[in-house]
């Protein structure tokens, strides 16, 4: 559905908004669609600067894209592992009050 709309190069990129008014729907909407395409196979590229879509033209397209991916990636990752040691702690902590107030009664 989306794929087919999208111009081939990054110079070519078609904002989201543009996509959305074509097709009649919201961004989040839109989101959902090229997720699913890409899950589905479609090679749909975007450009976080400037909010565009498209097909890849070279492989230094696909590069670029897969090299922000892989960062955002690692990144969520990090935030996942920072979460997951804080819960730690924080049932560590838990688990040492109520000992405390196990003694104390």
């Amino acid at each position: 559905m989306v794929y087919e709309l999208l111009p081939t190069g990054k110079s070519n990129a078609v904002r989201k908004e543009k996509l959305c008014a074509k097709l009649g729907i919201d961004a989040r909407t839109l989101r959902k669609y090229i997720m699913k395409e890409r899950q589905d196979g479609a090679v749909i590229l975007s450009n976080a600067k400037t909010g565009g879509y498209y097909r890849p033209s070279t492989p230094e397209e696909l590069d670029e894209f897969i090299k922000t991916q892989k960062g955002q990636i690692f990144s969520r990752f990090r935030s996942i592992r920072s979460a997951q040691e804080f819960k730690k702690k924080l049932k560590e902590q838990k688990s040492g009050q109520l000992t405390l107030n196990l003694q104390e009664d």
